[in-house]
């Protein structure tokens, strides 16, 4: 949970050039991790409907503000707090708001070897309504038993709890233990202290004796507490999880069950070292658990190189939590259910034109490389080249900073049409970020440019774009009710007004909105309370109550705010109501909302297509939403989900249904009018016990429609609550990071392998391969093998193909043309929802003779398998491989001396095959050594052919340590600024250990290379 100081550092601002850069992506619910570099993500939610988290450099405390979970990349972001001097060092704040205020939690203590083992809880305090105004003032040190590390603020079965890793010492040493302890107000703590976890296991001393942090989530009459276990410094730092019943004692350490092994370990096949620090966060909708944490790209530097990830939680069928394995970089998953549809676009990589590029290293401030920088030239501009699927209304949001007393005007362009557009101060420091917004623009399919340029002259400095499809609606255009009137005698509002008298029960405003689909949609309501105390207002949708929302008080009538909610909407018109109601305080007043798109994984049968005998209920408890649609005991009777996805995939629908029958009933499936098969629902105990049936069902890209029918000879009598999708993701597991077993060993003699190596060793009877795959879902799976078996004088081979200890079949597969070709074989085989082991055996009765590569689970799923919007992202993490030979640019005998050379090898996964590329702000990028900290260079900075390439210190300025990547198909030509020549392997070589030289470029594949995560 220790976090490391993190220094912005520019690299390089280059001269004013145009540089052309092109960047085509549309709004998508998919993502990629790693989110954003930096340690220990604190994420909470507030009564805003907005989440906010916390991180902390060296120069304090900075606070962030975003509509989405994964928004925190893009985040409206402010330094709060600036660190005094007093304190030594500043880790791991969190903030939430309780009782009316705000508060930050956070670690301190000296920054010397008696303040790092004796750390202590600060908290500080906040009344203003807005967090990133008023004062931050120091409430004190918090009053712990013990020395240890702030993990945040909790609520369990109604009482308020601080958490912290609580250190107990033995003379020089200490265990570190996840703590609870009541809270009698957010800065004092009361009563006895109870202890979750004690480190006993060998997983969680790995550099030191600690369980810290803290994450919890309920479920079902349990809660689970997750912790980090070992040091963050070592490679081996997990994530572990105890449980206890929801009403038993918390404070009793005897009422946790630790889970014997740890629930997410590293992944190097997946680039993922020292997973740690969770989070446990709700969806937007609330219908998905998800997890936060960070992890680092390169083994051996945990300590200073991570990056915080995110990936959802499923649930085992005995309803343990399932957190899965790390995601590799480049494995697109979907968004959390609700989340609004976005793209970012960095203003480092548009075209640029009089303004500067500033990339900055190790930083978490900016959401990419670094940020554009305006240089008060009258000719500046930003052009983003954006490529949207569909034309229609969109938002724009751009990232900025501007360190200045005043406002700066700039002039936006959208393909040709201007508009003014206005950034107001955030001065403070040049890590302060805000977000300026334009609504309702009209976007083309295909291609559109959209520039930002200078109103006169402007030091703005720019981040990011953000683009999103939505919507603004203006409240004076709302339909007005019960008093509710049209005003304008307050400043600040936009368009030709707001409304104002909702001081009455009854007073309402009713917005109709329009939307392509059904599903999520997220609602970002404007509003003003100029009240002293917080107010409420209801929220209806198609006239159904939906939610009743809090309005923070501002104490100034001029003083507007915005409120982030999710909704469910039918495709086309709806009304949206806001409405004082018996229950509410009102006297607000509103300006607009924006709607927006969202990602949508859950659909509620309330909002379905019914037919027949079906019909909405409320009469039985325990259902999600308004309500759950019975009457299916008539025959003919439907519900028809209109469901939305943007990519044709294979999708795993889960039905909640309860079934109060003493027997198992059945329904028919259709999909788009085709009956798929009659399913089969098992009795749920009673009529307010809900359960789930899930069917893999393939999607096409568009609109589908799931229907749930009472069909000739079904039994039906359901009970519908929802659906809840999820797409199936291509999941790779490699042979060399598997357990081997009965003379199965790890090799690398043949070429054009995937990952570190292969398995051989299956010329001796017993040779295994055991895979441990990790299921989302109790389902039926795709297992693909990738192998190869080259013998001349023989048939066909074979192998045995088990799942958990049963044999499934025996494989025959053809041959492969050589030893360095590679085919595959794909099986369906059952998994169980968690841990599976999957195993290629030389059996009795098997000819063996094969090497074994991978594994890949639903790799033909259909689902995403990269971003259009890619980019070499200045700062990661790559591996770099020739074309002809698929083997990997390695700084020769893992040495870390100035000078050593760099020659080709069959890629294991060392540290000295893997590359850091830095943007220098040029058009060039450095390419450094993971091992070493070395860059690549031409030998005494020669331009003749033939010129070796070796590692050396890194020198500013130095154009023979520079490099562009010219991007040619799927790979890159890697020219050297100095000499104008190419990244080449001496001879066309294939062999390990050819001489990686410059040479003129001829287009040879030798000269070509694949950069990619590794």
């Amino acid at each position: 949970m220790r976090k490391k100081s993190y220094l912005i550092v520019p690299l390089a601002i280059i001269l004013s050039l145009l540089l052309t850069g092109i960047t085509y992506a549309d709004v998508t619910s998919n993502y990629q991790n790693p989110l954003m570099r930096g340690a220990d993500p604190t994420i909470a939610r507030a009564a805003d409907g907005f989440y906010y988290s916390c991180f902390s450099v060296g120069d304090g405390i900075h606070l962030q503000k975003h509509e989405t979970i994964l928004g925190v990349t893009t985040a409206k972001s402010k330094l709060v707090w600036p660190q005094p001097a007093s304190y030594g060092y500043v880790w791991g704040p969190y903030i939430y708001r309780l009782d009316g205020k705000w508060y930050i939690y956070f670690t301190s203590a000296s920054a010397d070897s008696y303040g790092y083992g004796h750390p202590n809880s600060y908290v500080l305090e906040n009344s203003s309504p807005d967090p990133f105004e008023g004062t931050w003032i120091e409430k004190g040190k918090l009053n712990t038993q013990s020395n240890g590390l702030a993990c945040g603020v909790v609520t369990l079965n109604g009482t308020r709890y601080f958490s912290y890793t609580k250190y107990f010492y033995s003379g020089d040493t200490f265990d570190e233990c996840p703590t609870l302890v009541a809270m009698s107000n957010p800065w004092t703590l009361t009563g006895t202290e109870g202890t979750v976890a004690y480190p006993v296991n060998t997983w969680e001393k790995n550099g030191g004796s600690i369980d810290e942090g803290c994450a919890v989530v309920e479920r079902n009459g349990k809660i689970y507490f997750g912790y980090s276990a070992s040091s963050f410094m070592n490679d081996n730092y997990c994530v572990g999880i105890s449980s206890a019943l929801s009403n038993s004692n918390l404070l009793d350490s005897n009422s946790w069950i630790k889970n014997p092994q740890p629930a997410m370990v590293k992944s190097p096949e997946n680039s993922a070292f020292g997973p740690g620090s969770p989070l446990f966060v709700k969806s937007e909708d609330g219908t998905e658990d998800w997890l936060i944490y960070h992890a680092g790209p390169v083994g051996g530097q945990t300590g200073s190189n991570r990056w915080v990830r995110a990936q959802r939680i499923t649930w085992n069928d005995d309803d343990s939590i399932n957190l899965g394995i790390p995601s590799n970089p480049g494995t697109v998953l979907s968004r959390p259910s609700g989340e609004e549809k976005s793209e970012v676009y960095e203003a480092e990589y548009a075209t640029l034109s009089g303004a500067s590029k500033v990339i900055l290293t190790d930083s978490p401030n900016c959401s990419g490389s670094g940020y554009t920088q305006y240089n008060n030239s009258s000719n500046d501009y930003v052009e983003f080249t954006v490529n949207t699927e569909s034309a229609g209304s969109y938002s724009l949001y751009f990232r900025y900073n501007n360190n200045t007393a005043g406002a700066i005007p700039m002039k936006l362009d959208v393909n040709q049409i201007s508009r003014d557009i206005s950034f107001p101060s955030n001065a403070g420091t040049t890590s302060n970020y805000d977000l300026a917004g334009v609504s309702n623009i009209q976007l083309n399919a295909g291609n559109n440019k959209i520039r930002l340029s200078v109103n006169g002259k402007s030091g703005l400095s720019l981040d990011a774009l953000i683009i999103k499809r939505s919507i603004m609606y203006e409240a004076e255009n709302a339909v007005l009710t019960g008093g509710a009137a049209v005003a304008a005698d307050h400043t600040g509002y936009s368009g030709t007004g707001f409304v104002a008298g909702l001081q009455n029960i009854g007073a309402s405003a009713q917005f109709t909105v329009n939307v392509p689909y059904a599903g999520n949609y997220s609602m970002g309501l404007r509003y003003c309370n100029g009240n002293d105390t917080d107010k409420t207002l209801s929220v209806y949708v198609n006239g159904s109550k939906v939610k009743q929302i809090q309005l923070l008080n501002y104490k100034n009538w001029d003083k507007w705010a915005e409120r982030y909610d999710n909704i469910t909407l039918k495709a086309g018109n709806n009304t949206i109501t806001y409405k004082y109601d018996n229950e509410d305080s009102g006297n607000v007043n509103l300006d607009s909302i924006t709607v927006t798109e969202a990602a949508t994984w859950h659909y509620e049968a309330e909002n379905a297509g019914l037919s027949g005998n079906a019909k909405l209920a409320t009469n039985h408890i325990g259902y999600t939403g308004t309500g759950f649609i019975d009457g299916l005991w008539v025959s003919g009777s439907t519900v028809d989900f209109s469901v939305h996805v943007e990519t044709a995939a294979s999708y795993d629908v889960k039905l909640r249904y309860a079934n109060g029958n003493s027997d198992s009933k059945t329904l028919s499936l259709y999909l788009n009018g085709s009956k798929l098969k009659q399913i089969s629902l098992p009795p749920t105990g009673n009529w307010d016990t809900w359960s789930e049936k899930l069917e893999t069902i393939n999607l096409n890209k568009g609109t589908n429609i799931i229907t749930y029918k009472y069909d000739t000879g079904d039994t039906a009598n359901i009970n519908i609550d929802s659906i809840h999708l999820n797409k199936r993701t291509p999941w790779k597991y490699q042979a060399e990071n598997s357990t081997l077993i009965g003379g199965a060993q790890t090799a690398t003699d043949h070429l054009w392998y995937d990952g570190t190596g292969f398995t051989a060793g299956y010329w001796q009877q017993g040779a295994s391969t055991q895979f441990n795959v990790t299921a989302p879902n109790t389902a039926s799976y795709t297992s693909t093998l990738r192998y190869s078996g080259y013998w001349p004088a023989k048939g066909n081979l074979s192998i045995s193909l088990y799942v958990n200890g049963t044999k499934i079949k025996q494989l025959i597969l053809p041959q492969t043309t050589s030893w360095d070709a590679w085919a595959e074989s794909t099986e369906t085989i059952n998994l169980k929802a968690g841990s599976n082991i999957v195993e290629y055996k030389y059996d009795a009765g098997d000819t063996g003779d094969m090497n074994i590569d991978c594994i890949t689970i639903d790799k033909y799923s259909g689902g995403n398998t990269s971003l259009s919007n890619t980019e070499i992202a200045s700062g990661k993490v790559y591996k770099i491989t020739a074309k002809h030979s698929g083997k990997s640019l390695d700084v020769s005998n893992y040495s870390s001396a100035e000078g050593a050379l760099v020659n080709q090898w069959s890629y294991v996964g060392g540290n000295n095959q893997k590359w850091e590329i830095t943007d220098t702000g040029t058009g060039y990028y450095t390419i450094k050594s993971a091992h070493s900290g070395r860059v690549l260079e031409v030998v005494g900075g020669s331009a003749a052919n033939d010129a070796n390439i070796c590692q050396s210190a890194y020198i500013t300025g130095k154009t023979s340590q520079q490099w562009s990547l010219e991007k040619i198909g799927e790979y890159y030509k890697i020219t050297n600024r100095n000499s104008g020549k190419v990244l080449d392997v001496s001879n066309i070589s294939t062999e390990d250990g050819a001489r990686i030289h410059q040479w003129d470029y001829v287009g040879g594949d030798n000269q070509l290379w694949k950069i990619d995560i590794p």
